[in-house]
Order: C-alpha cells, then structure tokens, then sequence
C-alpha cells in the first residue's frame, strides 16, 4: 500500500487479508520525537511493511502533525498527558486526543513509539497488564521498566488509555532524538510487534520505577545525570526552593529520563530499582 506522511495524519489501516489481531503503531505523539516515522519510511520504501502483516490489520497514525510540521515537542498541551481527559477546551492536542483514543479503542497490540530529549540507551514501558510485560520482554531494547507508564505527574497517557481498554501495549524509547540508532531500534521493534511467538530477549535488564519527581520551583539538578545513571544511598540528586532530593534507597536506584528542559509541574525525573 502507497501513501505519503500526510496520508498518516487521519491514519491508514492495511488488511492482511486474514483473521486476525488488529495492531496499532502511534507516531510522533510529541513532533520532534520522528524515529517512529522514520523507520515506518524506511519499511514502507524496502517492502517490508507489507509483508510482515501476516494476518489481522495494521493502523498507522501520525498523532501530532502540526507539531511534527514545526518540529516542537507540542503545540499547546502535552498530547501523552491528553488522552481521555474530556477536557473541553479546543486545544490543538485536546482534538488530536480524540483521534488517538479511536484507533486505540480498536487494536490488541499498541506500538507507542517515542525517543528521549537527552542521551539513552533503549527501553521499553508496557502498560500494567501482564499480556504487554510479556510482549515488551521480546522487544530488542536494553532496559524494560515495569510501572512507570501509571506513574506520570499528570496521567492521560497512551497507555493508561490502552489499559483501560485491555489493550497490549507498549511504549518504546528508542534513544535520544535525531540519533540514528533511534531509527534502527524502532525498525526492530516493529518488526518483533508481529513475532509474539517470539522467545524473551536474554539481555533485557528489568527494573521496577517506584515514583516520579515533580518539577517544582527552584528545581536544580546536581549533576548532568544521564538515562539510567546509578546513584548510591544518600547522594544528593537535585534540589528545589522545597531542599534537597536524594537517594533514600538503601540499594541506590536508577535516574530515567531525566528531564533535560525541566519547567513546573512537568515530570524531572523518575526512580527506578532492580527488579
């Protein structure tokens, strides 16, 4: 099937032809996040696409156009913290949420594909069912992280939708924006999205996120941390006009996604430990 990236704004659906699951692959649900875009190009231009739907339909959306055509994160909301919100306000993604609530509420499999604004190596955030945790084991990235996608400051994610729809889905962080690692990682799982008889990826490393740190006021990291940056019981990892925030786990823990332009009451960072 032939289509351009404009054709993916209202989102394309392919058939196999035969019985089976409906899956589902969201694009550019923040604009300056393309790696899902990119590689979805990529498979289309190579054939691949086409032949890797063996059964079932394959839905495609570009969730944020105007924000991918000006290549910012949002226009006027954050859409991943959008979604289900029955807010009436006429806001560009408040719309477009409508959109992405539709196709989830007709797939079993979700593919939220998305990259970092700082450095990362790959990982994957399944929605609290068991049936994404074991999908999300399969998928060729370096981390799995069980509870984060519930723990967002402000909810309305893909994937607390997804969930409530019973939906087997899945976020991917496929590495930091415009890094054409990101591209390769997304291309690999996409194409795992149709192997789920797939074996689990033996170097997959589990953790478990237990919160996530708010930006408030005064909001300081104390260091450049990084992705997945270890920290030891008692060091010092931010500090805001509220004191110091620091590491209270015996075992130390993980820094994810540590925001890199962190503003108010956006997420700074979340915690993490061994799983």
């Amino acid at each position: 099937m032939a289509f351009n990236i404009e054709d993916l704004y209202d989102g394309i659906t392919i058939s196999s032809g035969n019985d089976g699951n409906n899956y589902l692959i969201l694009i550019c649900i923040h604009g300056n996040e393309t790696c899902g875009l990119e590689a979805i190009l990529s498979l289309q231009k190579s054939g691949e696409l086409k032949s890797l739907l063996k059964s079932g339909t394959l839905s495609i959306l570009l969730a944020n156009p105007k924000a991918y055509e000006q290549k910012r994160r949002y226009i006027n909301c954050d859409l991943n913290r959008s979604i289900a919100k029955n807010d009436l306000k006429f806001d560009y993604e408040i719309q477009r949420s409508k959109i992405v609530e539709k196709y989830i509420e007709n797939a079993d499999f979700v593919l939220d594909i998305h990259s970092t604004s700082g450095p990362s190596v790959s990982h994957a955030l399944p929605c609290d069912l068991s049936c994404s945790e074991n999908f999300a084991k399969t998928l060729p990235v370096n981390y799995l992280i069980t509870k984060l996608a519930h723990l967002t400051v402000e909810g309305g994610t893909t994937l607390d939708f997804a969930k409530k729809q019973n939906s087997c889905a899945v976020t991917i962080e496929c590495g930091q924006h415009e890094d054409k690692k990101s591209i390769e990682v997304a291309i690999s799982c996409i194409k795992q999205l149709f192997n789920l008889k797939a074996l689990i990826n033996p170097s997959l490393i589990m953790l478990e996120c237990l919160k996530s740190f708010e930006v408030k006021k005064g909001f300081l990291f104390k260091q450049n941390f990084s992705c997945f940056d270890f920290v030891k019981y008692g060091q010092e990892i931010a500090s805001d006009d509220l004191g110091t925030i620091t590491c209270t786990n015996l075992d130390g823990g993980y820094i994810i996604m540590p925001n890199s332009s962190p503003k108010i009451g956006e997420e700074a960072f979340f915690w993490a430990i061994s799983k």
